[in-house]
């Protein structure tokens, strides 16, 4: 097979070519960025309230001042009148980042665990969404263990890291919760 040269003409033609392609793509992808960035964001923060009204019943979450320093991934404590503590942290699972909020009560105790998002594998590290697994938290005061470290919350099997990574972020934000006194 012969090949064939390109004159200097053609390298500038396709040149040309391919740089008003990139151009009019990267304009249509920045148009729609512009376009869907506030919805995305109203979407997100729709999401974060349902999961705090989930995991803890209130008619509004104040921010709370808690040492960001001493507990890594919070992004934030809501003190949810006087139910109790919305704790919003983002820890890593097994396929990457997960956020959840979780509640707790005037008590201590986990009122409840909502994923707000997640990047974990579909059919395993996703059934930590799951009343399956979650509800095994409800009630607990102290800190969670899985079964294989003798406590008494099963792993999703298949996901033991995920299970792992949703028990210590309950575990964190117990602690935080502990910390504000």
């Amino acid at each position: 097979m012969t090949e064939t040269k390109k004159t200097p003409n053609q390298i500038l033609k396709l040149t040309f070519i391919l740089l008003v392609v990139s151009a009019v793509t990267a304009l249509v992808l920045g148009l729609t960025n512009m376009l869907t960035k506030d919805k995305i964001e109203a979407q997100s923060l729709a999401a974060t309230s349902s999961a705090y009204k989930t995991v803890l019943e209130a008619d509004r979450y104040d921010p709370v001042d808690f040492s960001a320093e001493d507990f890594s991934g919070v992004n934030g404590v809501y003190k949810a009148g006087d139910a109790g503590y919305v704790v919003d942290l983002t820890f890593s699972g097994a396929m990457g980042n997960i956020t959840a909020a979780i509640g707790i009560d005037a008590s201590g105790a986990i009122a409840g665990i909502e994923i707000i998002e997640s990047s974990e594998t579909s059919g395993l590290g996703t059934k930590a969404a799951e009343p399956e697994f979650k509800d095994q938290f409800l009630g607990t005061t102290e800190h969670a263990a899985l079964t294989s470290n003798g406590g008494n919350i099963a792993a999703i099997s298949g996901a033991t890291i995920t299970s792992r990574a949703v028990t210590e972020a309950v575990n964190r934000a117990m602690d935080v919760v502990a910390s504000l006194g």
